[in-house]
C-alpha cells in the first residue's frame, strides 16, 4: 500500500495525487504598464485572452502594472461601475436598466490586440475613457 496523507474514521483514504506546479520568472513572462486617464470615479480594468477569458483585472486604480503574464495576445478594456460593485453587471430590463459600459483599448495600429512576449515590458500605454 502506498504511504497515504488522510485516513477516515472508517480506516480508508484517497489516492495519491500528484500536480505538477509552474513556476513563473521575469525571463519566461511578460510585465504590462497601464496609466488610466479617466474622470469616472468607479471602474475595472481587465485583461482578457482571445477566448475572452478574463486574465487579470484591478479595481479604481490608475496607475496598473500586472506582472507575471504569459506571452500571448491580450485585449484591454475598461468596464465603467456605476454602481461600485466590483463587476460588470448586465442589463435588468424590468428595472429599464442596461448594462454596465465596456470599453476596448485600441493601440496605435488601431487594433484590439497588445502582443506579450516573453521577457518583455509593456507599455506605459495611456488608457483614455
Amino acid at each position: 500500500m502506498a504511504p497515504t496523507y488522510l485516513i477516515s474514521v472508517d480506516n480508508d483514504t484517497i489516492k495519491t495525487v500528484t500536480a505538477s506546479l509552474k513556476l513563473f520568472d521575469a525571463a519566461t513572462t511578460a510585465i504590462l504598464f497601464i496609466n488610466v486617464e479617466t474622470k469616472e470615479p468607479h471602474f475595472i480594468i481587465q485583461l482578457v485572452n482571445t477566448s475572452n477569458k478574463v486574465i487579470r483585472e484591478a479595481v479604481d486604480k490608475k496607475q496598473i502594472t500586472f506582472k507575471y503574464l504569459t506571452p500571448e495576445n491580450v485585449k484591454i478594456r475598461a468596464i465603467i461601475d456605476t454602481n461600485a460593485n466590483g463587476k460588470w453587471d448586465t442589463a435588468i430590463y424590468p428595472e429599464n436598466r442596461e448594462p454596465e459600459r465596456m470599453i476596448y483599448f485600441l493601440n496605435s495600429d488601431k487594433k484590439f490586440d497588445t502582443p506579450l512576449r516573453a521577457n518583455w515590458e509593456v507599455g506605459p500605454l495611456k488608457f483614455r475613457f
